[in-house]
């Protein structure tokens, strides 16, 4: 353990065996009081903290605390582990809770609760598993303080206990670890949530589970296509090429994921890859209406108008109740001279929005 590091607790027996092991003997009391507290100096940011469980509590209904930004009983905040079923996050200062989540059941029934959501998000911004007995913690202390990291060990009993960790190490050589911090997380949680929300329509927080759970993994195919579908919808097109491209790469033979890129450079104006892609799907008897759709509309733009109904007459017989189909026949016909069928689709293509979004 670094000399920097001091563990103290005026009503426990504690022992650091050999320079290896930590003892700590007592009497579990108050929720309040740490079994015992690691204090460090204010320049420390981060602590590896690797410890190993050799002994355990008398009792099975227990709790495991962890206490960061330790400052007293009174300000703090903690996560806290019950039976190992339940967590629960909380905040305290000055003596009243600011912050408390109550005790949520770890199931995956929970994974869509908001509470359950913010555990997990404040327990990610505070620690970095790593390995199974090794973690990181961010260290946020208030900044005018030494800080202190405290663990909490409490029965439901006032029962005798001795813990016995073998191998504990503290150290804040944080850089020796750059290669583990590489380890990644298991994405599936995130990707599961985010599917819901995908299939809901609830895109922003769709979009926010899918990018935390490529933070923590590769995704596959569909988590790429699927992300490149959301930040089309947000019009954010160079990224989504950029994830319909990785699509492609896993599964370079899906004809959706070649189509959905065409259309994230057909609204990027990159005219000398897209009419490759488009001249394939040609020969290849590919129809799709809303690619033919939006490449009516960049011919449009370009003044290129007889290509741009030819592509339209295509898809006409499946565009029916498309605004966006009878707006770009409107805008082509017009563009040609026609105005009585062009006015025609394009008042077709209002009655059409307007039905579909009465409220605007």
């Amino acid at each position: 353990m670094a000399e920097k590091f001091t563990i103290n607790d005026s009503e426990l027996d504690i022992e650091y065996k050999k320079e290896k092991d930590l003892i700590v003997k007592g009497v579990s009391k108050s929720k309040d009081t740490p079994t015992f507290h690691v204090c460090y100096p204010k320049d420390v940011k981060n602590l590896v903290f690797s410890m190993h469980f050799a002994a355990k509590k008398t009792s099975a209904e227990n709790e495991i605390f962890f206490y960061m930004r330790y400052r007293d009983k009174d300000t703090h905040c903690c996560f806290s582990l019950r039976s190992g079923k339940e967590i629960r996050f909380y905040i305290k200062s000055a003596g009243k809770y600011t912050i408390d989540t109550t005790y949520i059941p770890i199931t995956s029934d929970s994974l869509l609760n908001e509470k359950f959501d913010f555990i997990v998000s404040a327990f990610e911004d505070t620690f970095t598993v790593l390995i199974d007995r090794t973690i990181v913690i961010n260290l946020d202390h208030m900044p005018e303080d030494s800080g202190k990291f405290g663990m909490d060990f409490v029965s439901l009993n006032d029962d005798d206990f001795n813990l016995y960790l073998e191998d504990f190490s503290l150290s804040d050589e944080i850089l020796n670890f750059e290669p583990i911090l590489d380890i990644p997380k298991n994405p599936d949680a995130y990707f599961m949530i985010a599917n819901i929300f995908y299939e809901q329509n609830n895109y922003d927080l769709a979009i926010y589970y899918y990018r935390r759970g490529l933070h923590y993994g590769r995704g596959d195919c569909k988590v790429f296509n699927r992300m490149g579908n959301l930040l089309y919808i947000f019009e954010e097109y160079e990224s989504a090429e950029k994830y319909y491209r990785a699509a492609g790469k896993e599964d370079p033979v899906n004809v959706e994921y070649k189509i959905n890129l065409c259309r994230s450079l057909i609204k990027q104006n990159k005219s000398d890859e897209f009419r490759i892609m488009i001249d394939d799907f040609a020969a290849d008897g590919i129809v799709d209406k809303e690619l033919f759709i939006d490449y009516a509309g960049y011919l449009i733009d370009n003044k290129k108008y007889e290509t741009a109904l030819e592509y339209l007459g295509k898809i006409e017989s499946e565009c029916k109740e498309s605004p966006d189909f009878e707006s770009k026949m409107g805008r082509c016909l017009t563009e040609m001279g026609d105005l009585v069928r062009g006015q025609k689709y394009l008042l077709e293509a209002s009655r059409l929005y307007y039905d579909k979004n009465p409220a605007d």
